[in-house]
C-alpha cells in the first residue's frame, strides 16, 4: 500500500499573511480581522462600479470593464489590481438534442440516468446535418470582435473548453490547429474544415463564406428566395431558432448576443431572441428544453477533470429536470467523448491526463459541443486603506483569504458589492456563483487551494492527509486527520461523523439535487476513526470506487455541513433519508424535496434559530438577507476574540 503524507499550514505557504486555518476554531485569534461583511446587490456592473467610486462599497465582485479600468487607474481614491487569468469561460451553448442545432431521433435509454437521449451517430442523416449546422454557427461567432470591441482587449479568446493561458499546459494547440477533416457529402459536395481552431488564418469574410458553404452543403438552402433558409427535413422555411439571453445586466453577454443574432439573420437563419432579466429565485428558463442557443457563463476548476463533469453524457438528463451539470444544457452525447472523459477522471499519471485531455478537446471542438467565446483577463478594484488584501491568481481580490485578512483601523464592516442577487444559499442545492461566494465563507472544507498557486492544496479542517490503494481492482482511499478544535456556529463540536455525513449525503442526494454531486459519483463509503485516547487524533477514511489522481480533491474540496441540522430537516420535512446505511449510494428517498428546504429561512430543529445561522464552521456566520438588496455576515457567535 502506497501513501503520501502532507502536513502544511497556511502560515508556511503564505508567509506574508498572518491567518491560519481553520479560523472557526474556538479561541482562534487569527482572522477574520473585521467583524462583519455587508453585501449590497446592484444588478448591474456599472451601478456596482459607481458605488465603489462614490464610497458606498469597499470592494467589487465583478471584473471591471475597460472604461472603468481607465477611470479607476487614474483615481487616487481607488486601488486596481494587476490582471489575473480567470478560470471562467463565456460561451454560446448549443442544444445538441433539438433540431437544427442537434438531433432528436433514435433516443436511447441511458441506464446511468434512467432517461432517454440521442447519442451522436455518424450514420444518422439528421445527426450529420445538425453537426454541419453547428459548424456553421461556430464560423459565424466573431470572437476577435468580442475581444477587441466588447472586452477592449481585457479577455482571452477561448479556442477550446480549456482556458488559456490559465490551463494552457493541458492543451495540444499545435495538433488542434493543424487538424483538418471533410464533412459528409449530401450530394452537393463535402466541405473542407482546415483547422479545429475554427477561422484560424482566415479573414472575417472567409469565415462567413465557410458558414454559408456549410449550410448549403447540409441542405439548409433558401430554395424559394424569401431570405429564410429552408429546412432539409420538411422543405419549408426553417423554424426560428430560440436564442435565450437572461443576463440583460451583463453588457458583454448582451453585446455578444446582439452581434450573433445579426450574423445569423444575415445568412438566412431565422432567430427568435428571448431577452429576460434573471430575478431572485427564478427557475431555470431551459427547464423544458425550449431553446437552441443560450449565452452561458461557467466558472471552472484548476483540476482538468471538470471536462468529465461538464460534458459526459451522463450529466444530461430528461427535459423536465431543472439542472444537473453543464451537459444538461447542451445535451452533448458522444460515446467517444465519454470514453476519454472517463479516462481523465480515472487517470493516475500526468501522461494519462494529457493524452485523454487532448483527445477530449479534439472531439469537443470537432463536433462543436458548444462554442466557447472568451475567458476574462480580469481586473478588480477596492478602496484604499484596507490592509491584507489577497489578489488570488484565478479569483482576484474578493476571496476567502482577503476577507480573513482585510482590516482597517476604525472599521468593523467590509462593504462588498455584488452584481447579482442570491438565489438562496443552500450548501447542497445552490448553484449560482453569488450564493457560493457566501457559502464559501460560512462553510469549511477539509482542504483548500493556495490562492497564489491553485494547483497546491492546503489544510483547513484537515491537518494531515494521505492517499493509498484498496480493493481489487485497485481503487483510491484518502485519509484525513481532522483538527480537534473546530466548532459549528451553534457552538457544538464538529466531529468525523459530520464529515462522513456531509460527503455521503451529498452523494445520496444525487443528480438533480446536489450541486457538488459530480465530485461524489465514485464515492463508495466513509469510515471514521478516533485514536485520541492514544494521542493519535481523529479523522475519516474516504473510499472511492476508482483509482484516480483527483480523488483527494474530490473529497477534500467539498463543503462540510452539520449532520444534526440536516438530519433534523430530514425528520421534519419527511425526506425519508436513512443514515448511516450500507456502502454505496442510497437513493430510495424523497431526494427532490431537499431542493425545497431553505436553510436561510427554515428552523428544522425548532429552537427559534434559522438553520443557516447555526450551520457551518467557516470564518463568517449568516446574519440575514433580503433576496434583492443585501446579505449580512458576522463573526460566528461561538468565536472567542
Amino acid at each position: 500500500m502506497r501513501a503520501t503524507v502532507i502536513c502544511l499550514t497556511l502560515l508556511s505557504i503564505l508567509a506574508t499573511s498572518l491567518f491560519m486555518a481553520p479560523s472557526s476554531s474556538q479561541g482562534e485569534t487569527h482572522g477574520p480581522r473585521t467583524d462583519s461583511l455587508h453585501i449590497s446587490i446592484w444588478m448591474d456592473p456599472d451601478l456596482e462600479f459607481n458605488a465603489l467610486e462614490t464610497d458606498q462599497i469597499d470592494i467589487v465582485d465583478w471584473p471591471l470593464s475597460k472604461t472603468w479600468i481607465d477611470e479607476f487607474s487614474a483615481h487616487p481614491g481607488l486601488v486596481t489590481t494587476s490582471d489575473y487569468s480567470a478560470l471562467e469561460i463565456f460561451s454560446f451553448d448549443l442544444n445538441n438534442q433539438r433540431w437544427p442545432t442537434g438531433c432528436d431521433l433514435h433516443k436511447e435509454l441511458d441506464p446511468q440516468t434512467d432517461t432517454y437521449k440521442t447519442y451522436f451517430n455518424d450514420t444518422c442523416d439528421k445527426c450529420l446535418r445538425a453537426w454541419m449546422f453547428r459548424l456553421a454557427i461556430a464560423y459565424l461567432a466573431d470572437k476577435d470582435w468580442i475581444k477587441n470591441e466588447v472586452l477592449k482587449g481585457y479577455g482571452n479568446v477561448a479556442d477550446t473548453w480549456v482556458p488559456a493561458p490559465a490551463l494552457l499546459g493541458y492543451l495540444d494547440m499545435e495538433n488542434l490547429t493543424a487538424s483538418s477533416f471533410d464533412t459528409p457529402d449530401f450530394g452537393a459536395g463535402s466541405v473542407h474544415i482546415p483547422s479545429l481552431i475554427f477561422g484560424y488564418g482566415m479573414s472575417r469574410g472567409e469565415m462567413d463564406a465557410k458558414a454559408v458553404e456549410l449550410l448549403d452543403a447540409a441542405g439548409f438552402i433558401d430554395t424559394d428566395g424569401n431570405g429564410t433558409r429552408n429546412d432539409p427535413r420538411t422543405g419549408g422555411d426553417l423554424s426560428p431558432l430560440i436564442f435565450y439571453n437572461i443576463r440583460l445586466d451583463d453588457p458583454y453577454r448582451r453585446a455578444a448576443t446582439e452581434m450573433m443574432v445579426i450574423r445569423m439573420r444575415a445568412v438566412g437563419i431565422p432567430v427568435n431572441v428571448k431577452w429576460r432579466y434573471s430575478g431572485p429565485f427564478e427557475p431555470w428558463f431551459y427547464k423544458y428544453d425550449d431553446y437552441n442557443l443560450v449565452v452561458g457563463y461557467y466558472p471552472l476548476d484548476p483540476d482538468i477533470d471538470y471536462l468529465e463533469q461538464l460534458f459526459h453524457s451522463a450529466r444530461y438528463w430528461s427535459s423536465d429536470i431543472m439542472w444537473g451539470g453543464y451537459s444538461r444544457y447542451v445535451g452533448f452525447c458522444n460515446r467517444k467523448y465519454d470514453y476519454y472523459a472517463e479516462m481523465i477522471s480515472q487517470a493516475t499519471t500526468l501522461g494519462e491526463v494529457l493524452n485523454s485531455v487532448h483527445n477530449a478537446t479534439y472531439l469537443l471542438n470537432k463536433y462543436v459541443s458548444s462554442i466557447p467565446l472568451w475567458s476574462p483577463m480580469a481586473v478588480k478594484a477596492y478602496r484604499p486603506g484596507w490592509q491584507g488584501v489577497v489578489n488570488a491568481r484565478t479569483e482576484g481580490v474578493d476571496n476567502r483569504w482577503s476577507f480573513l485578512e482585510m482590516h482597517q483601523s476604525g472599521r468593523d464592516t467590509i462593504k462588498w458589492g455584488f452584481v447579482k442577487n442570491l438565489e438562496g444559499p443552500s450548501v447542497v442545492a445552490s448553484e449560482r456563483i453569488q450564493d457560493w461566494k457566501i457559502l464559501n465563507l460560512i462553510y469549511d472544507s477539509l482542504l483548500s487551494r493556495n490562492p497564489y498557486n491553485p494547483a497546491e492544496e492546503v489544510g483547513l479542517m484537515a491537518k494531515e492527509w494521505s492517499t493509498g490503494e484498496w480493493g481489487a481492482p485497485v481503487k483510491t482511499w484518502c485519509n484525513f486527520t481532522l483538527r480537534e478544535n473546530i466548532f459549528w456556529h451553534n457552538g457544538s463540536q464538529c466531529t468525523p461523523e459530520d464529515v462522513k455525513f456531509a460527503l455521503e449525503f451529498t452523494r445520496d442526494c444525487g443528480r438533480f439535487v446536489a450541486y457538488n454531486w459530480v465530485k461524489t459519483i465514485e464515492l463508495d463509503h466513509v469510515d471514521t476513526w478516533d485514536n485520541r485516547a492514544t494521542g493519535g487524533g481523529w479523522g475519516v477514511m474516504v473510499y472511492f470506487n476508482v483509482k484516480s489522481r483527483w480523488a483527494l480533491h474530490w473529497a477534500g474540496f467539498l463543503p462540510i455541513f452539520s449532520k444534526d441540522i440536516w438530519l433534523a430537516a430530514n425528520a421534519k420535512y419527511g425526506w425519508g433519508y436513512v443514515w448511516p446505511h450500507a456502502p454505496g449510494p442510497f437513493w430510495d428517498w424523497n431526494r427532490l424535496e431537499v431542493r425545497s428546504y431553505r436553510p436561510w429561512e427554515h428552523d428544522a430543529n425548532d429552537n427559534g434559530i434559522i438553520d443557516l445561522k447555526e450551520d457551518g464552521t467557516g470564518p463568517y456566520g449568516w446574519y440575514g438577507s433580503d433576496p434583492v438588496s443585501y446579505t449580512h455576515l458576522t463573526l460566528p457567535t461561538n468565536r472567542e476574540v
